[in-house]
């Protein structure tokens, strides 16, 4: 295995640790190499000779750790760079005929193969296996005419107990809560500005990354215009969402593919409100409200919705919460073993 794993934490990161969690339950050798190269999500984008040298350790660790596996899995870099410094490793892997698997986490893989056509070849090949979150980005590959019959769709799962909770009272004001990085295209700017105007809702900030975004949520937080806990996991994490209402993520970030904290709501049962955003659809079907990225009105305007009409709120959250069953850890190691085993 070759991909990201925590620090920092992120959706692809705390996916890895599942995989190969469950690939050693099937009795399967798993060598990790992890690929990551920054230390916060304040590094990336960024050059410099620190990130430079790690990618060539890892390039040398990478090359050399195939030597003794028969399937490489990965989960590559969806930019240029990114994709060029898995290359190398999927070209050796190819040159000594191993079993290749392909795991892609977000959309960004769907613009960098449109610029870069010859990379795209490299990796859609019929000789590797590539599996996305959506059966909406396997056709958004194959309208562009990309070869797609090795493209197979496995989408993510929580791993929190999926819990119903008890519906609080109605007359209690709306807890809402938005968990996940802190950067702009996550929609955590518009949350933090919704904060600041109102106090119709108890609000609730959960993550970690810009540091100018965090230096403002522990400004509103002393204000006492919402909480913030910072980064939590774990139980601390699964007793907040059983206790919200209302999960906010009105993302717009390029290459989001399928949000694990959407997936970690719904199975808590919290009514969720997102964006139509890359896989985001496909995933909650009728168990969101959408409302419009960058759009503070369209956002308190879907909350507003919700406190008038609590009869609206706990169908979103049954809906949420049935949802999430389709996305549950038993079907995803299925398909995963099945896929490794093909």
């Amino acid at each position: 295995m070759i991909g990201q794993f925590p620090p920092p934490v992120t959706g692809e990161g705390k996916m890895n640790l599942q995989v190969q969690r469950m690939l050693q339950q099937a009795g399967f050798d798993v060598a990790v190499l992890n690929s990551c190269i920054v230390d916060s999500v304040n590094d990336v984008g960024q050059v410099n000779v620190v990130k430079l040298l790690r990618m060539l350790k890892l390039l040398w660790q990478g090359l050399w750790l195939q030597a003794g596996v028969g399937i490489l899995y990965m989960t590559p870099g969806q930019t240029l760079m990114g994709l060029l410094r898995f290359l190398p490793l999927l070209l050796l892997a190819r040159l000594t005929r191993k079993k290749i698997i392909l795991h892609w986490h977000g959309y960004g893989v769907l613009s960098s193969f449109v610029k870069y056509p010859g990379l795209a070849r490299c990796y859609l090949s019929p000789k590797v296996l590539n599996i996305v979150l959506t059966e909406d980005l396997r056709l958004k590959l194959q309208q562009l005419g990309f070869q797609v019959e090795q493209v197979k769709v496995l989408g993510n799962f929580s791993e929190l107990q999926s819990v119903m909770p008890e519906p609080r009272a109605d007359n209690q004001k709306l807890k809402v809560v938005f968990l996940g990085g802190l950067m702009p295209e996550k929609g955590v700017d518009t949350f933090l500005e919704l904060a600041a105007k109102t106090k119709q809702f108890d609000f609730v900030l959960c993550g970690a990354g810009n540091d100018a975004i965090t230096a403002r949520a522990k400004a509103l937080a002393q204000q006492g215009l919402l909480t913030f806990p910072g980064l939590i996991d774990g139980a601390e994490k699964k007793q907040l969402l059983q206790s919200a209402d209302v999960f906010v993520l009105q993302t717009h970030y390029p290459t989001e593919g399928v949000p694990l904290t959407i997936l970690e709501a719904m199975s808590c049962g919290c009514a969720i409100i997102t964006t139509k955003h890359n896989g985001i659809p496909e995933t909650v079907g009728d168990a969101a409200l959408f409302v419009e990225p960058k759009s503070l009105e369209s956002l308190l305007a879907g909350l507003q919705l919700l406190d008038i009409d609590r009869n609206q709120l706990k169908w979103l959250q049954h809906k949420a919460f049935e949802r999430s069953q389709n996305f549950s850890a038993t079907l995803f190691r299925e398909e995963l073993v099945r896929l490794f085993r093909i």
